[in-house]
């Protein structure tokens, strides 16, 4: 692919012509190997490239880059818009289910597109610039088209310098825990609190972790590395406030996909919990259902072992991951969260209410406590104290607020 962009490139300046390159990667497809064995994963990398070669005429290349990356150079056209159509084109194709090992599966794909001579003069930029739009596609949400703009490169930049300063963070000190209370539904008295993380940047204040959360699980270690170092000061807090004197509730803590397969994670969670003396029922740890289905047989040895070990677990954001719930009655789990999305929207959307509804109907069946998050108005209370829902959580009681302020807000009274 470089040799022929090169080759034409040189032909393109020679005529005073026009070239794009797309930069395609597929979405989800880590997941297809988790569930579907790497042989089905090769399969579905060749039904792909037959497709892509079949939206595309003969005098274009087609070529995999590595892994789930392709990329398409599209020659001899008199409008740029000519290759966002032939990316839908794309889009399209690749959206519609392929079949493997008898099972059908779905994908998309984000496409970024370089053109020359605006973008790029040699291969090696315009690679480089299809790349980042492919990137920003991906940023706004699978399935997505970019055409790269300059502005791109230095909000890439910008991210490789968060990214850099992200590192730098843990040992600066410029991590914090918030803690935000779970209330029961008819007592309102506490019955937990979820852990959140928070990053006091020295130059941009408080940095959204909608903003440092993707970077880290994107670069995997740094994820691992922030996941630690919750786990690890939420036992030390803890044991902070036991030794003082005060009560307190379950702390739940989410732990992200490349935490929870990383080797070392049920040692590490195991030593926390005997250095800082401490009763394993006083952790919960918040799983999303991608993590459990992404490899099922595995996952649920781990949530036995989480189990054995004494420590709840809880289904984050259920609702929004698999039309499949058969691993909910083979889990060893203690709770299911409703997801914000559905209750932001009870009022508004009866699809939403729907779900909720059911979510918590099927908890009651199971014996599994249902929270709901997200709780934002008296209306959203109303209609999920009225349909039963155990627990509550959301701003209309408590924002997120700082171990300090936690203390004197609800642990001197509970």
């Amino acid at each position: 692919m470089h040799e022929q962009v090169a080759h034409e490139v040189a032909h393109a300046q020679r005529n005073h012509s026009t070239l794009a390159l797309l930069y395609l990667d597929l979405d989800l497809f880590k997941r297809v190997n988790d569930m579907h064995g790497h042989g089905a994963g090769d399969d579905l990398l060749k039904q792909v490239a037959n497709r892509l070669k079949n939206c595309v005429r003969r005098t274009d290349t087609v070529s995999r880059l590595g892994g789930d990356e392709f990329a398409i150079l599209l020659t001899d056209f008199d409008r740029p818009a000519f290759a966002g159509e032939v990316a839908e084109k794309i889009a399209h194709r690749l959206s519609e289910p392929f079949l493997l090992n008898e099972v059908e599966v779905n994908i998309s794909t984000s496409v970024g597109i370089s053109i020359f001579p605006d973008d790029g003069h040699d291969a090696g930029t315009l690679l480089l610039h299809a790349d980042t739009a492919m990137y920003h596609a991906k940023a706004l949400g699978r399935g997505r088209t970019q055409f790269f703009a300059q502005e791109m490169n230095q909000r890439t930049a910008e991210r490789h310098a968060l990214e850099q300063d992200l590192k730098a963070a843990i040992a600066k000190g410029q991590l914090s825990l918030y803690f935000q209370p779970q209330l029961e539904t008819n007592s309102a008295e506490m019955i937990g609190a979820e852990v959140l993380l928070r990053w006091h940047h020295p130059q941009q204040g408080l940095v959204s972790p909608a903003r440092f959360i993707p970077i880290a699980e994107e670069s995997g270690h740094l994820m691992v590395s922030l996941g630690n170092w919750v786990l690890e000061n939420v036992c030390k807090q803890a044991r902070v406030w036991l030794d003082a004197g005060y009560s307190i509730p379950r702390l739940s803590v989410n732990v992200s996909a490349v935490q929870f397969r990383d080797d070392q994670f049920l040692q590490q969670l195991e030593s926390l919990l005997h250095n800082c003396h401490l009763r394993p029922h006083i952790l919960q740890l918040e799983l999303t259902e991608s993590i459990i289905m992404s490899e099922v047989e595995g996952a649920t040895d781990r949530v036995r072992t989480l189990k054995d070990m004494g420590v709840c677990i809880a289904i984050d954001d259920f609702g929004t991951g698999y039309s499949s719930l058969s691993y909910l009655k083979d889990l060893p789990v203690d709770e299911l969260k409703i997801d914000q999305s559905f209750v932001h929207n009870i009022q508004s959307d009866r699809d939403s209410a729907a779900i909720v509804e059911a979510v918590i109907r099927m908890g009651e069946s199971l014996k599994l406590r249902v929270i709901a998050e997200g709780v934002e108005n008296g209306e959203s209370f109303a209609f999920l104290a009225q349909n039963g829902c155990e627990g509550l959580q959301g701003y209309h009681f408590s924002k997120p607020i700082p171990a300090a302020a936690f203390e004197r807000q609800y642990l001197i009274n509970f």
